[in-house]
């Protein structure tokens, strides 16, 4: 596997009580999918400051390539305030963040060009700037490329238009179950899960859609099958990072054109992994790793 992939977006501290940890969904996206075999790069934008510096330092001792991420002397870099409470996740994002500045230069088009797949979602389209160089980004990516819009709803930071988008310029989409119900009550689509995604697929483009049911596994849809997969038994630390991590499975699986069963076992597989850990960038066992 030599895929080419990116994901795109927030890039930041993950500030818990006890120590900071490196997050950030297309951050950890990407982390997760060059563990799987892809050649995988981080797109944002960072303050020029002292927790810029050391998430770049901790960034090249995990052999994550920095090249695509710029640095801004206005804005600091991102902080994401977390407390888990019965290994769930609760946060408080800070405003603004350097990847709220995110700017199209000559580099990333000429890397969109080459991608195989890219990951983006919601959270960094809060402002204009970065809104702008996303969806810039993702038209730029060749046809057929696999884009994956991850939805990722945190707090209010997501609009209709912003989710709309997503979903018209997706060929595959990522999201648990309350944000499926978020959805469907922000555009008056019917509330059942089933009915929810027959709609989606009716309007929008998309060749697949995975909902993540937590400790109930997965379903991978397509327009005319469903695959079902349950998770494996786990003792959760954390849950940070974890669907990121399963969307790096499902897209590494959908670029090797695995099997829709195998990919989803895997998915969750690597995503359950990672919720028994703490952080959001645990090293994966070699078990874990081959489907």
């Amino acid at each position: 596997m030599n895929f080419r992939v990116a994901g795109i977006g927030e890039l930041l501290w993950d500030r818990f009580p006890d120590c900071d940890r490196l997050g950030g969904a297309p951050a950890n996206f990407a982390f997760h999918a060059g563990q799987l075999g892809a050649t995988a790069r981080i797109v944002s934008r960072l303050g020029r400051d002292a927790d810029g510096d050391r998430l770049i330092e901790s960034l090249a001792q995990r052999k994550l390539a920095t090249e695509f991420i710029q640095r801004d002397a206005s804005h600091p870099t991102g902080v994401v305030r977390v407390e888990i409470k019965e290994g769930q996740p609760a946060y408080v994002i800070e405003s603004p963040s350097a990847w709220d500045y995110l700017e199209l230069t000559d580099e990333l088009k000429k890397l969109a060009s080459t991608l195989d797949a890219v990951c983006s979602g919601t959270l960094a389209q809060r402002n204009s700037v970065s809104q702008r160089t996303i969806q810039e980004f993702v038209r730029l990516c060749p046809k057929k490329a696999l884009r994956l819009f991850d939805i990722n709803l945190r707090q209010n930071f997501f609009t209709r238009e912003t989710i709309e988008f997503g979903l018209s310029h997706a060929t595959a989409l990522k999201l648990n179950g309350d944000e499926l119900r978020r959805v469907a009550a922000l555009f008056g689509w019917p509330s059942t899960g089933r009915e929810t995604l027959t709609t989606i697929f009716k309007i929008f483009p998309l060749e697949w859609i995975a909902v993540t049911l937590g400790a109930e596994g997965c379903e991978i849809h397509t327009r005319d099958k469903i695959v079902r997969a349950r998770a494996p038994k786990i003792t959760c630390v954390d849950a940070v990072g974890a669907g990121d991590a399963f969307s790096a499975a499902l897209v590494t699986g959908l670029l090797s054109h695995l099997p829709l069963e195998t990919i989803a076992e895997q998915a969750n597989r690597v995503g359950a992994y990672v919720a028994s850990q703490s952080g959001a960038m645990p090293s994966l066992p070699k078990e874990i790793i081959t489907p």
